[in-house]
């Protein structure tokens, strides 16, 4: 099953977003069987950190371009959470 080695591929806990597509991406690259682009970005969504995969789960995608911007705009928000707390340091992943 063309899908088997993307499950594998799961976000780390302090792992960026975009460090973790790059890996998914690499891994795809790797594969004889490739994932549809559909398949892959569901598979890239179900193994995502729970702070990305519940503001992304139920979103509906057509392609990893609109995926990525709509990440880039999660990291954003969330840039400005931690820096709205008092001593927090916000280091940006992408």
């Amino acid at each position: 099953m063309a899908l088997k080695g993307l499950k594998l591929v799961k976000q780390e806990e302090k792992e960026g977003i975009a460090n973790y597509s790059v890996r998914q991406r690499v891994k795809a690259t790797d594969m004889v069987d490739r994932p549809s682009e559909a398949d892959h970005m569901r598979v890239f969504i179900i193994n995502l950190h729970s702070t990305y995969k519940q503001r992304l789960q139920f979103t509906s995608f057509k392609n990893f371009a609109t995926l990525r911007n709509a990440w880039m705009l999660i990291e954003e928000e969330l840039s400005k959470v931690l820096l709205a707390k008092p001593g927090s340091k916000c280091k940006n992943n992408y």
